[in-house]
């Protein structure tokens, strides 16, 4: 059982991550009319 515990406990400290990055190029560029700017922002919401 603790096995499942740590892959969970794993993933879900992954997720985190993805969602602080989001926040963060998001915030970097949320004023930007370039689409290239947003490709970051993009992919980690696909993530």
């Amino acid at each position: 059982m603790s096995s499942l515990c740590q892959q969970i406990k794993t993933e879900y400290e992954r997720l985190q991550n993805l969602k602080e990055r989001l926040v963060l190029e998001y915030e970097k560029k949320k004023d930007s009319d370039d689409m290239k700017d947003w490709s970051v922002v993009k992919k980690l919401q696909a993530e």
